[in-house]
């Protein structure tokens, strides 16, 4: 993909973030999460148009001009940092919660931290086996369990649905991302290429506002938010991805 339409596509999500801060701060109820002016499901289109776009501009990706995955410093330096506070929130759930929610972040955490050795240009199976990588993936899975179950979610508290999406499209994405470096090849490109903008959307420009949002707003905790910011430098490195996906 030509890097002029990767760059549209990413200004696009920064304006649908940019307007999603904008309508979280003066059309949203503050505790409860829902939309005081307008219906709430204008918002859903809105995300829907949003993705169709992205996926038809994946379609546009023809893998067979496509070579594989360019290095990246930023992806390094965003799968670190995700990396190093997914550690950090496995240690903040340590001593109280469940093995589940610090064994999980913790796996993924060390995984995101190894991703980087493959955006450094180093062998990234002489560090890490698959099994960890595909471990690495359960944390964004369980997530989405989380927030689609555990917490009050309905379609009117967008934040709670958006969150949920934020970490399937995260688990999308790094799921490609895994198929592709254990599994290189041209077939993977396109898809990996779609993913990452759209984990780029969801995890970065929509997921990560509404963290800090609701932290600003006194809803939310910084153990929540230390897990968002993770789940926006995810969608870094699918920016970064997309970048990298270049026609030859």
């Amino acid at each position: 993909m030509k890097p002029i339409y990767t760059f549209l596509a990413a200004v696009l999500c920064l304006l649908a973030g940019v307007a999603r801060w904008l309508d979280l701060n003066n059309f949203t109820d503050y505790e409860t999460g829902f939309a005081l002016v307008g219906p709430y499901w204008v918002r859903y289109l809105v995300l829907a148009v949003l993705v169709f776009f992205l996926w038809g501009l994946g379609r546009l990706a023809r893998s067979r001009s496509l070579p594989a995955p360019r290095t990246r410093w930023g992806c390094a330096l965003a799968s670190f940092g995700a990396g190093a506070v997914l550690c950090m929130t496995a240690a903040q759930y340590f001593s109280w919660a469940s093995p589940l929610e610090w064994i999980l972040p913790g796996l993924a955490g060390v995984w995101l931290a190894l991703l980087g050795v493959h955006w450094l240009g180093l062998s990234y199976r002489t560090f890490i086996p698959l099994p960890l990588g595909i471990a690495g993936t359960l944390y964004f899975l369980y997530q989405s369990f989380l927030h689609g179950l555990t917490y009050a979610a309905n379609l009117q508290r967008i934040a709670v649905v958006w969150e949920a999406l934020a970490y399937l499209a995260a688990l999308w994405f790094l799921v490609k991302l895994l198929r592709l470096v254990y599994l290189p090849g041209e077939p993977g490109l396109s898809g990996c290429y779609c993913a990452g903008l759209l984990a780029f959307l969801m995890d970065t420009c929509l997921a990560l506002p509404q963290g800090v949002w609701s932290f600003l707003a006194g809803q939310g905790t910084v153990t929540g938010l230390m897990e968002l910011t993770a789940l926006g430098l995810v969608g870094l490195v699918g920016l970064g991805s997309a970048f990298s996906i270049r026609e030859g």
